[in-house]
């Protein structure tokens, strides 16, 4: 039994064809790389946390090795695909993983970790995780700052500038009305 809007895919996974259903049914939401030293920045103006606050409870977090857990209680939803850094395990999550993040309630957007740690052994892991990521990704170099990503979405609810001038355009309508009329 297939669900509406599914689509079978065939895949080459270590030398073996394999088929893999693709569901459609969710929408797709865009997904932003992001470095640990984005979750660690911390500008200290009250402003900027506000407006990271709101950025963050539009999204859905995909972790790895707890390299954003600074943002696992500020965001909309917060999953480490391996809190202690296994990187096969997360290899083999990494797509239901992704799935989970596209059906979270709310969510605008997904945020993913880009700078995973890694050694010898789990290199090809690593390697296998930062792919599907740069492949989900909208834009294929990391932001550097949470306030970069209401502008490289085009979603203008949380872009800080864009809600400065709308407000200033309420106030100065509301003004126009109170103010006499020349006549």
């Amino acid at each position: 039994m297939t669900v509406a809007g599914a689509l079978l895919v065939t895949a080459v996974v270590a030398g073996r064809a394999c088929q893999v259903l693709k569901c459609g049914a969710w929408p797709t939401l865009p997904c932003v790389l992001v470095s640990s030293s984005t979750c660690k920045s911390n500008s200290g103006d009250e402003i900027d946390k506000l407006d990271e606050d709101r950025i963050l409870q539009a999204a859905a977090v995909i972790d790895f090795g707890q390299g954003l857990v600074g943002w696992k209680d500020r965001a909309l939803a917060y999953l480490d695909m391996s809190p202690n850094g296994d990187a096969e395990h997360a290899c083999r999550v990494v797509q239901s993983t992704l799935e989970w993040a596209q059906q979270v309630p709310g969510a605008k957007m997904i945020l993913v970790p880009i700078d995973l740690p890694s050694d010898k052994k789990s290199e090809m892991f690593i390697h296998a995780i930062q792919t599907r990521f740069r492949a989900e990704a909208s834009e294929t170099k990391p932001v550097e700052r949470l306030d970069e990503i209401p502008k490289l979405l085009k979603l203008p609810s949380l872009d800080k500038e864009q809600n400065k001038r709308n407000i200033f355009s309420k106030l100065s309508q509301e003004f126009e009305k109170l103010s006499p009329k020349n006549s």
